[in-house]
């Protein structure tokens, strides 16, 4: 919800191999460790739609919505309507693949190892501290000053890092290391939202809206809704999400456009839908980190994947048409 995918299963993974290597030789199943596996990848994308910052599309469907459309969705209405989904789809995630894998034996015994090694990290670090400090400001700004645009909100929060000091006196984050962001992807989102952009002021957009109205008879919401959210879900098994919604987003407008609908419910269902795509390795990053560990076989991957998908198409229509 608040760090990518990619970070937060690179930053897990290594968490769930180690304890699938200290569990005992006699409980370790093949199942357990591919299930814990697609678990943490398939948890860590859905769970970037909670917020708005939590995954790239997401960031990308407020902003066409707001430059093209005129709709702007604040932090708390977007987490509002985001978060059921996301709930629901993590509660499946966790039913689904823990059905028939027996609890292990000798689990006990690694959960007391497990809390004795939290207990040697220690207390919390002032970098730590400082850190969290600014999570908190955020999150605070972003939920309690709606007036304020949520990119000021980061930067204020960030800001406070380079003037909290470390113990040695030292600022928390230095210029050295803030530079080494990944700018590339930050460009992504804004060479996007110009092409968006372009396929409106071309009119390109609301002539394909018309086009495929007139083709498919769509003139309901509920109709442009899905047809936009499962375009966005087969363009993310090949491609990004951030390639996804860049794509389809702009669609939805226009067909909504064309249709003469009100364009939040398709537009945000689009939005929401590329998050989900969990069918190949390729499909996501978190999917393509878990698979090079070799545990998961591709066939499961696509089982499961396959489930999601269709549990996540129903589970952002629903949530939309009833909170949206």
């Amino acid at each position: 919800m608040w760090v990518s995918n990619t970070a937060t299963t690179a930053m897990l993974l290594p968490v769930v191999l180690g304890v699938l290597k200290d569990l005992p030789g006699s409980a370790r199943d093949p199942r357990l460790e591919s299930r814990l596996l697609l678990m943490l990848s398939f948890a860590a994308s859905v769970g970037g739609l909670g917020t708005p910052v939590g995954t790239p599309p997401n960031l990308i469907g407020i902003g066409m919505l707001r430059n093209l459309a005129g709709i702007d969705i604040s932090f708390a209405r977007w987490c509002a309507l985001a978060l059921p989904i996301t709930a629901a789809s993590l509660i499946f995630i966790g039913f689904v693949l823990s059905r028939g894998i027996p609890k292990p034996a000798g689990w006990s015994k690694l959960e007391a190892e497990l809390r004795e090694r939290r207990a040697r990290l220690g207390p919390w670090s002032r970098g730590e501290i400082n850190t969290a400090l600014a999570f908190y400001v955020a999150v605070a700004l972003w939920l309690g000053a709606p007036r304020l645009p949520e990119g000021t909100s980061a930067l204020l929060a960030a800001g406070l890092l380079f003037v909290l000091p470390l113990s040695d006196g030292g600022p928390t984050l230095t210029w050295q290391r803030a530079a080494r962001a990944d700018w590339g992807t930050i460009l992504l989102f804004g060479a996007g939202m110009s092409l968006g952009g372009l396929l409106f002021d071309t009119k390109l957009a609301e002539t394909l809206g018309v086009w495929a109205v007139g083709l498919l008879g769509l003139r309901t919401p509920l109709g442009i809704a899905a047809l936009a959210s499962a375009l966005a879900l087969l363009v993310s098994e090949l491609a990004s999400n951030t390639a996804s919604a860049n794509v389809t987003v702009p669609v939805a407008l226009a067909l909504s456009k064309a249709a003469g609908v009100a364009p939040q419910f398709p537009a945000l269902a689009a939005t929401m839908a590329a998050s989900f795509g969990f069918l190949l390795p390729v499909s996501t990053p978190p999917n393509a980190l878990v698979y090079g560990t070799g545990r998961v076989p591709l066939r499961e991957m696509m089982r499961y994947g396959l489930l999601l998908d269709i549990f996540g198409l129903f589970a952002v229509l629903a949530g939309l048409s009833l909170y949206g």
